[in-house]
């Protein structure tokens, strides 16, 4: 328990004076356009529902802790939430059961496998709760009767955790159709799950639970609430409801940290740095604990079920933000003064209408940067951040 507190507590003091540059729109926008040429890798064609699924679709969104909402592409346009579902799951796993419960079944280690191994570890627990054996397991500790009822608790959870009044949380009945009827592997890891009285109760019942979970629909906009929610320590930004504890919301982004991107966890954490979720509908959401959370949605995927151009996104996102955990020793200083700018956010901010807030605060970050794409300088040591004028294009 000691040793779990002091990585979280570690991770969180990264984060600590880290700050959202004043033009964020810009970035986004940059970022989007360079991104959209990437055309490499395939929607997941397991899953015929997934494998139909337009493959230029793409967005990306960001929230920040003051419930501002900013947004590119196809941002309203619904898709299920996937395996980006686990660490809600894992969340009210937790609150149902606590932690000593929970983790006598499963573990807060990266397993270096693929998400649909059975990956038990030495000690006859599912590595973590981000690959599939653990959110099985933890979808099956949901309160409920039947596993309609133990959905029902899920997507009142992620409707409180999304962008305020969202008309697009709810389960896709036909994602959920085409899982099931394709779900052999899962089936044979829930049957050994339940071998090993790690899920206790009917492995139908759980399984279809854990199913819905990932068939649960929602935008861009909403993944990238539910991600600064979790930012905010369990707190929406956009309706400032606590949703969960802030000892919940801390303990989920320490585990995304190093387990939420699968086998290819480590390259994430070099390449990125940021506490993340993937899933296979191609869905990206990524936390920065105490600055915003961000989504990306493009279906394409690579060799580890994670979106070709979500993993693009992120790394330049946190190349031209510095958002980088491991690079947040130094303080910066301005290559030129920046006066203060008002900003429009995309709809759905805290306040309902486009309203317009004053500008974020420079953000602080740990080393010397350029922008991912045009090499120029953007930070230089001691003081405060300046990104370079980008011009403004309309996003689609």
């Amino acid at each position: 328990y000691i040793l779990r507190e002091r990585r979280r507590l570690r991770l969180f003091m990264q984060f600590a004076n880290a700050r959202l540059p004043p033009n964020i729109e810009e970035s986004l926008i940059e970022i989007y356009h360079h991104v959209l040429k990437m055309d490499g890798g395939q929607t997941a064609q397991y899953i015929p529902q997934l494998a139909n699924a337009d493959p230029n679709q793409f967005a990306i969104a960001l929230c920040d802790l003051e419930g501002n909402v900013y947004s590119v592409g196809d941002s309203d346009r619904g898709f299920s939430i996937q395996s980006a579902c686990k660490p809600i799951l894992y969340g009210l796993a937790l609150k149902h059961h606590g932690a000593d419960h929970v983790h006598s079944k499963v573990g807060n280690e990266p397993s270096g496998k693929p998400f649909d191994d059975l990956s038990i570890d030495q000690y006859g627990k599912a590595y973590n709760p981000m690959v599939n054996a653990g959110a099985i397991i933890t979808a099956s500790m949901l309160p409920g009767a039947i596993a309609r009822d133990q959905y029902d608790v899920f997507e009142d959870t992620v409707r409180r955790m999304a962008l305020k009044n969202s008309k697009q949380v709810r389960m896709d009945s036909s994602v959920y159709d085409s899982e099931m009827n394709t779900n052999a592997r899962n089936s044979e890891i829930t049957e050994d799950l339940v071998n090993r009285n790690l899920v206790v109760g009917d492995p139908i019942g759980s399984l279809a639970a854990y199913t819905m979970a990932c068939s649960c629909s929602v935008n861009t906009l909403d993944a990238a609430v539910i991600a600064a929610t979790l930012a905010n320590r369990g707190t929406n930004p956009t309706t400032k409801e606590a949703c969960m504890t802030e000892i919940i919301a801390d303990q989920i982004v320490t585990v995304m940290m190093s387990c939420g991107m699968y086998n290819g966890a480590g390259k994430w954490i070099v390449d990125v740095g940021v506490p993340a979720k993937s899933g296979v509908s191609g869905g990206i959401m990524g936390v920065v604990p105490g600055v915003c959370g961000f989504a990306v949605f493009s279906p394409r995927l690579d060799e580890h079920g994670n979106s070709v151009r979500g993993v693009h996104v992120a790394q330049a996102l946190s190349e031209s933000l510095g958002l980088h955990v491991l690079k947040q020793g130094l303080k910066a200083v301005p290559t030129e003064k920046v006066g203060e700018k008002t900003r429009k956010p995309r709809r759905g901010s805290s306040g309902g209408e486009d309203e317009s807030p004053s500008a974020h605060k420079a953000r602080k970050p740990g080393n010397n940067s350029v922008s991912p794409f045009t090499n120029e300088q953007v930070w230089e040591n001691r003081g405060a951040v300046v990104l370079p004028a980008l011009p403004i294009v309309h996003a689609v």
